[in-house]
């Protein structure tokens, strides 16, 4: 369920109604190229059954990946990464669904040539940013949508990406950057935008990617405060017998993954000490040890 919002930001425009919500997500849109000719030549329901067969596989991967499909748009979806429950890598976690549905596509295209006599293809695009969240009322139902110029670009985007390939804003690579790996796909200039826009075709999501991972690589600043949390991890590891599980919860992006990277290095002075313990670099999709959806674990071992 949505959280009301009763004020907007500042210089952000008018105050939301309850029913609203502005967010920062990220927004994955495909569409089937050459699905208007293939409905012309088949008909309606090989059209179903190609739709149905594309659809399901790639809300598949969606699903997998923490993404919500918010629309069928006949021959496509809008998927957005980080609604209704928040994620701290929600960018990285659509790359990677982007990316496993052009796989799974691929490999399905053979037997849905066979079916169907038509080799299907997908072009997807990703960008991330402001929505606002909202139901809209049309007087017999109500449906949550997200408004935003992101959806919009998500559009544009999707038109200029070479089918089976996936493509990207320059704001979505600024949220990735050091975790994919991407190639120039053009500059175009958009209705509606004042300014050119530059498109990035995704490769590949680097092994091991996390955006904690890509911090450390970039340099980290200064750590300041988390004392607490920090004395926390120390006594469990002072009062150590053999084994001991820490749950660590906050919402996304306050830290978890620093605290758990300085108390590791902060041990790691104390390797030679028999009484130290020892934390498992145990990794998930976005973090030391096991950092998932606002909740981290930390698993201390005596050394023998």
């Amino acid at each position: 369920m949505l959280e009301p919002s009763q004020t907007a930001s500042p210089g952000k425009g008018p105050a939301l109604d309850r029913q609203s919500e502005r967010r920062q997500i990220t927004v994955l849109m495909t569409d089937l190229v050459g699905f208007t000719a293939f409905v012309e030549q088949t008909g309606e329901e090989a059209a179903f059954a190609l739709v149905s067969q594309v659809s399901g596989l790639t809300t598949a991967a969606i699903h997998r990946h923490l993404g919500t499909v918010k629309n069928f748009t006949g021959d496509g979806i809008l998927a957005l990464f980080g609604t209704p429950t928040a994620l701290e890598d929600g960018p990285l976690r659509a790359c990677r669904a982007a990316l496993e549905i052009q796989e799974r596509l691929a490999g399905a295209t053979d037997r849905i040539e066979a079916e169907l006599g038509h080799r299907p293809k997908l072009r997807i695009s990703l960008t991330t940013g402001p929505v606002v969240l909202g139901a809209v009322d049309s007087g017999e139902s109500t449906g949550v949508t997200a408004h935003g110029d992101i959806v919009n670009l998500a559009a544009r985007l999707q038109v200029e990406a070479v089918p089976g390939t996936v493509v990207m804003s320059d704001a979505m690579l600024r949220q990735v950057d050091g975790m994919v790996e991407t190639e120039p796909a053009g500059v175009f200039h958009f209705k509606g935008k004042t300014e050119q826009q530059t498109i990035h075709r995704l490769l590949a999501v680097k092994d091991h990617a996390s955006r904690f991972d890509a911090a450390v690589a970039r340099g980290l600043t200064s750590y300041i405060g988390r004392i607490t949390e920090l004395a926390v991890l120390e006594e469990q590891l002072k009062h150590l017998n053999s084994v001991r599980v820490v749950d660590i919860v906050g919402d996304p992006g306050i830290g978890k993954s620093r605290l758990l990277y300085e108390f590791a290095q902060r041990r790691g002075a104390d390797e030679g000490n028999a009484t130290a313990g020892k934390l498992f670099g145990r990794r998930s999709g976005n973090a030391l040890s096991a950092v998932h959806r606002g909740a981290a674990e930390l698993v201390l071992a005596k050394h023998g």
